[in-house]
């Protein structure tokens, strides 16, 4: 559908159809009668524009206006109002969801000129969204080079449980998955500034809080800090919380715990069939989650499917594995066996190519399986 649709919700034919025969004129036009059939539409549709009568039988505009910013939080909502509602209006201006209201009978210029600036406000929302996340996904991206070239092991530890995790959102069906495969990416950040005592990356102790600390300082990276702060505490704890609530941080622990012990038990050389099936066996005590582990024994199978392969140096791509020790023609070792590739790491191998330092060709794995 296209995104300039707007919807228009009333519970009277007369009021649609008068309306409707003005706006089909400048926009396109969806109409809904009453809050339900509208919430349905949005269920399926995008809509920037929503534009509603406040006194409507079953769902009045406060409790739709809600409903729609839970739905559609960019959505911007108008609504129509006559002047009997004064007190509904008040309430719904504090609930701060609509963008303004328009008395009936509204003329239709007036009409028009407030969806047109309600497109506008929509644009804005999603220009300043747009400009955050960018920003946004530039910080994790550099944050996660940093963790690779200071601490390879770290990396590449979090790098494939980040790979688990967020195929078994997928499965799950979770919103806002970004939030969860980054927390697993950057699960290891409080590595690069903890005490060098031979901490495990996959035992979160003390780094889970460090890296909470530094990430609770980015816009937008609250929960992810937050599901890594999580690490650091019993998992008793969290358990008996994430009983008695679906609190996308418990649920975000949950998930990043369940895929690390996973990579911890098969990276002791475990099948991955035996690794579930201990798991399923320590359930009494471990207490995993069903709907998780189901989700996890749903991808695995696809995370394992890579092939041996031999690349000329300036063909690498990132996110290949390297398959053996990368050492310069005088024997030191540059990047060990199996580091994944980044973008920095390929500058790096880029330079010592070119300066005839390392191999023209190296064996890596790539990965087969579908990607996200």
């Amino acid at each position: 559908m296209d995104v300039e649709t707007i919807l228009l919700v009333d519970d009277e034919d007369l009021v649609l159809s008068s309306y409707g025969r003005v706006l089909r004129k400048q926009f396109n036009l969806e109409v809904a009668h009453g809050g339900l059939e509208a919430l349905e539409k949005i269920k399926a549709s995008s809509f920037p524009v929503v534009v509603s009568d406040m006194r409507m039988p079953g769902m009045n505009g406060i409790e739709l206006l809600r409903q729609i910013t839970l739905l559609s939080p960019d959505t911007v909502q108008l609504t129509l109002t006559g002047n009997s509602d004064l007190e509904t209006a008040i309430a719904a201006v504090n609930t701060g969801h609509v963008f303004r209201f328009l008395t009936k009978p509204c003329p239709p210029e007036a009409l028009s000129g407030a969806i047109n600036d309600g497109l506008k406000q929509y644009h804005l929302i999603r220009a300043e969204k747009e400009i955050l996340e960018q920003t946004l996904h530039g910080s994790i991206r550099v944050l996660t080079e940093v963790i690779g070239l200071i601490n390879p092991t770290a990396f590449n530890q979090a790098f494939r449980i980040a790979e688990y995790v967020k195929r078994v959102v997928k499965v799950m069906g979770l919103p806002d998955a970004w939030q969860y495969e980054v927390a697993a990416t950057l699960s290891n950040l409080g590595l690069l500034v903890a005490p060098k005592n031979n901490i495990d990356p996959l035992r979160f102790g003390t780094h889970a809080d460090l890296a909470q600390q530094l990430l609770s300082k980015i816009p937008r990276l609250e929960t992810v800090s937050a599901i890594i702060g999580r690490m650091a505490l019993p998992a008793s704890q969290n358990r008996s919380a994430l009983n008695r609530s679906s609190d996308p941080v418990l649920l975000g622990w949950e998930i990043l715990r369940t895929c690390g012990d996973f990579h911890r038990i098969i990276t002791q050389g475990v099948t991955l069939h035996a690794a579930l099936k201990t798991m399923r066996d320590r359930r009494r005590q471990e207490d995993y989650l069903p709907a998780v582990l189901n989700a996890l024994e749903a991808v695995t199978g696809e995370m394992f499917q890579q092939k041996v392969a031999t690349v000329n140096v300036a063909d690498l791509t990132e996110e290949m594995v390297l398959d053996e020790d990368v050492r310069t023609m005088s024997g030191i070792l540059l990047v060990p066996k199996g580091t994944v590739i980044t973008q920095s790491l390929l500058l790096r191998l880029f330079t010592f190519h070119e300066q005839r330092q390392i191999p023209p060709q190296l064996q890596v794995l790539i990965d087969q399986s579908t990607k996200r």
